[in-house]
């Protein structure tokens, strides 16, 4: 099983932005950073396996990549992980505050707000 969904293509990108929840990550799989940034996704995805999880390898998808920073308005950084709510970001980290805790307090709030 496939922990997270990868986007390969604008119409990947356009299913996570009509989501009601979702989470984007940003990931290179060049940065020791982001391959910590991975494990705790993992962690996540294994505690929420309800929540779709979006996996944009900036490497290989760059104008995709692009494309999450401008259709979400917020500047491209990796790691990055952003929290959708029907394609909003409600909430969004890069670097080491990636982690696995604050997904899930992000992702337990955004249930309340919906």
């Amino acid at each position: 099983m496939e922990m997270f969904t990868a986007v390969l293509n604008d119409a990947d990108l356009d299913e996570a932005l009509k989501a009601e929840v979702a989470v984007l990550f940003k990931h290179s799989t060049r940065c020791p950073i982001s391959v910590r940034a991975k494990e705790e996704m993992e962690g996540f995805t294994r505690q929420h396996s309800g929540v779709p999880v979006y996996l944009v390898d900036v490497l290989a998808q760059r104008p995709l990549s692009q494309r999450v920073a401008a259709d979400v308005g917020i500047r491209h950084e990796s790691p990055q992980v952003i929290v959708l709510q029907y394609g909003k970001p409600i909430w969004h980290a890069s670097h080491r505050d990636v982690t696995a805790a604050a997904v899930s307090r992000q992702i337990t709030s955004s249930w309340l707000r919906a």
